[in-house]
């Protein structure tokens, strides 16, 4: 009995080996595959910079971010999120036939608070 429990026990530790070696073999091969593709394909230097040079595009002046426009699209972000964070306000403080608009993540919310502390149910 105790020859045929080591006789298991070998070939399941060398079953294990195989398997770990397989392993570790596919992953190297996978990480030197990746190595290769990203050296022939030369799109990275060593340091994670880009190796080719930007060639100078003929609307580059055009196309150079303007500090007027970058106001103009803060304020838009900074109204559109105040309006929505109005409109949460609203819908929160009010009940919900005063408005008639509840959010459906308000929803959930609420109700996911009402029944968090409920009693677990008792049996007969």
């Amino acid at each position: 009995m105790m020859c045929m429990m080591e006789h298991t026990l070998t070939t399941s530790l060398n079953i294990t080996a195989v398997g770990m070696l397989t392993l570790f073999s596919a992953l190297a091969l996978l990480y030197g595959l990746m190595y290769l593709l990203t050296w022939i394909t030369g799109l990275r230097t060593p340091t994670g910079e880009r190796s080719d040079v930007e060639e100078p595009h003929p609307d580059n002046e055009k196309r150079r971010d303007d500090p007027s426009k970058q106001r103009v699209a803060a304020i838009a972000v900074a109204l559109a999120r105040a309006e929505l964070e109005a409109e949460v306000r609203t819908n929160v403080a009010s009940p919900a036939g005063a408005t008639g608009k509840i959010s459906p993540w308000w929803a959930l919310h609420h109700q996911r608070r009402l029944t968090l502390n409920q009693p677990p149910p008792r049996g007969r």
